[in-house]
């Protein structure tokens, strides 16, 4: 009797829509009440490493371009000048790179959990003195649902690491996705 392992590599490509959220601290920020959640998206690759099929646990990561947008509502009925709107969108972009612990529940249903980091690649409309961190460092959790080749994807992440300063005072992000992948073989 032997036991054999081997090891099924395979990528998902993933493209994800959801809304970004913020949390300020200090936590009495009368700021907090003009940030709502706001459109974000990302695409890129993911990389399973499993020892077997049967096995419940794998690991995997990959690397993803994630747009995270968050809007700043003026108070009152007041507009930003120059733009004649309410509001004013900022948007963040990042390399993110996940790295899981899977779980099968079934074979069409996997759990994950994990950290990742978001590498800042740019910004676009921040408020004036305010400064984007190089490098965020969050945790993510979520689950996939399996159908055939695609999958199914839900998925929030939550930073641990200050993302935004300005002043005194500082953001981070949470963010939920629900994406859409496709699996293929090497």
């Amino acid at each position: 009797m032997g036991i054999s392992l081997y090891s099924q590599e395979r990528f998902s490509v993933n493209l994800y829509a959801g809304k970004s959220d913020v949390r300020l601290q200090p936590e009495d920020n009368v700021l907090i009440n003009y940030y709502t959640p706001f459109n974000s998206f990302k695409a890129g690759l993911i990389y399973d490493l499993t020892s077997s099929d049967s096995g419940l646990f794998y690991g995997s990561g990959g690397i993803l371009f994630n747009a995270n947008g968050l809007r700043f509502n003026m108070p009152d009925g007041q507009v930003w000048p120059g733009t004649g709107k309410s509001y004013r969108t900022e948007r963040y972009y990042y390399i993110d790179v996940p790295v899981y612990l899977n779980y099968k529940f079934e074979e069409w249903l996997i759990f994950k959990a994990g950290i990742k980091g978001w590498l800042n690649v740019g910004t676009q409309n921040l408020l004036s003195g305010m400064q984007a961190k190089t490098f965020t460092f969050g945790l993510s959790g979520g689950a996939t649902l399996k159908i055939n080749r695609f999958a199914l994807i839900g998925e929030y992440s939550y930073d641990l690491t200050d993302a935004l300063k300005l002043s005194s005072w500082s953001w981070k992000y949470s963010v939920f996705h629900i994406g859409i992948g496709y699996y293929f073989s090497l």
